[in-house]
């Protein structure tokens, strides 16, 4: 029997070999602009994206909120968690396995994370799995995103996989920095799940009615 904490969406079908070349010349543009950001200017856009999320429509009322914790140039999201945790709701956090599955675990605070392969901080494999059905809304993290909502990432597939086990009813939002927002559009696929809204240090773009 599968766990019910197991993605079952299928492999998203293999890209051109143009398209790859496209988007991983995307990835290293946009995430040279957000490696550029200052420690001034991360601190100061960590703490309004925070306050964003807090206030966000999408999260209202949402108890168990997929998060992620970032590398060390993307949105720290470490102040709005321990919000959300301090105030009761629950946090979960993926941890990525081998065969491109991820799966979300319960976080607490006093719970250390640790490195995966990647260096990426996740849960221990001893925190309890949650299951999709337990998810309520997801902050994603993302290397870009453009005006209509479709999101590039880093290339793993691992929330393309993920999403779709959603079902449709789960708010998607995409956390990032201003300057990681496209002023064109960004290459996407059929299978590509877009972001209900995105949130920056500079407020939020919305581009799905609230579920």
């Amino acid at each position: 029997m599968r766990s019910p904490s197991t993605p079952t969406a299928s492999k998203p079908p293999e890209l051109s070999a143009a398209t790859k070349t496209q988007r991983a010349e995307l990835r290293s543009q946009f995430k040279q602009r957000r490696d550029a950001l200052s420690c001034e200017q991360r601190y100061s856009a960590n703490q309004h994206i925070a306050d964003y999320l807090s206030q966000l429509d999408e999260l209202n009322g949402a108890d168990c909120i997929a998060a992620f914790a970032g590398t060390i140039s993307e949105v720290d999201l470490t102040p709005w968690i321990t919000e959300h945790l301090s105030a009761g709701g629950r946090i979960a956090l993926p941890r990525v396995g081998f065969g491109g599955q991820m799966t979300f675990h319960d976080h607490r605070l006093e719970i250390p994370l640790e490195p995966n392969r990647f260096g990426i901080l996740e849960p221990s494999a001893a925190s309890p799995h949650l299951s999709p059905s337990d998810i309520q809304a997801v902050l994603v993290p993302l290397v870009a995103f453009d005006r209509d909502g479709h999101r590039l990432g880093m290339g793993g597939g691992y929330y393309d996989r993920f999403l779709p086990n959603l079902g449709g009813q789960v708010p998607i939002i995409g956390v990032a920095f201003a300057c990681q927002l496209s002023a064109h559009p960004l290459p996407s696929e059929s299978w590509d799940v877009p972001l209900h809204c995105a949130v920056t240090e500079q407020g939020v773009h919305r581009w799905m009615p609230n579920n």
